[in-house]
């Protein structure tokens, strides 16, 4: 049984209007709402020219992975707090800036930052101290969405196909929330084909993959097997 604490997240940057209703959806099947006391997310409750705010009660393990796994996909700032579940972790604080992965932080139950001593002596001097609570305070943007759509029209290559294929069978029933997960924690570079896998998420992203229907990932490995089988013009066997 999962332990739950208290959590919220502030989410920033410009979102193309073709995944808006993915995200809302997201954000809808973590709980997430604008109040405590609040039920339920549309589209009015994204605000004008400010970040959006969520929170949630009794969040699995205080993190929102849909949520943030989406975002890092799409390149959307976020800073997550969570309370600590005494035991089993510290509160704490996840902050994606947009580049990288996501960076967690030490803080109070009240979201405040805070440095242990070891920390402290890691850092070594003033000046990297403040570079650490300017990169845990990092500035949230206002929450957009835009007209323009991404160009995913290349699709997946043949090594991005066989990559997903390769991770389906390892993985079972529940891949793609496998997948989503090792994408947020940056797991996926340690799976074989790893690459591959990382290129999925960067070029077409969760939002992607949560469309991907069964038949399809089959069909895509059928071609490709058929292609490599199709002697090629100048082989051997396309001589014969």
């Amino acid at each position: 049984m999962a332990d739950r604490v208290n959590a919220s997240i502030r989410v920033g940057g410009t979102l193309t209007r073709d995944l808006l209703a993915t995200f809302i959806a997201i954000i809808v099947d973590e709980g997430l709402s604008t109040d405590w006391d609040a039920a339920g997310f549309d589209e009015h409750d994204i605000p004008e020219n400010e970040p959006l705010e969520l929170v949630a009660r009794d969040v699995a393990w205080g993190c929102f992975v849909q949520l943030e796994a989406f975002c890092v996909a799409q390149g959307l700032l976020f800073a997550r707090w969570c309370d600590g579940f005494t035991g089993s972790w510290e509160a704490e604080r996840v902050v994606f800036d947009g580049t990288g992965e996501p960076q967690s932080y030490l803080v109070t139950s009240s979201d405040t930052l805070v440095l242990s001593l070891p920390e402290i002596r890691s850092l070594g001097d003033l000046e990297a101290i403040e570079g650490h609570f300017r990169a845990a305070n990092v500035t949230i943007p206002p929450m957009r969405v835009s007209s323009r759509e991404p160009d995913t029209r290349g699709g997946p290559t043949a090594a991005m196909w066989r990559a997903l294929a390769s991770f389906r069978a390892r993985h079972g029933r529940y891949w793609k929330r496998a997948l989503t997960d090792l994408w947020m924690n940056g797991g996926d570079l340690d799976e074989p084909c790893g690459a591959a896998l990382r290129n999925v998420r960067n070029r077409l992203g969760p939002v992607w993959l949560y469309r991907l229907r069964p038949g399809q990932l089959d069909a895509a490995i059928s071609r490709i097997a058929a292609e490599d089988d199709t002697p090629r013009p100048g082989s051997e066997e396309g001589r014969r």
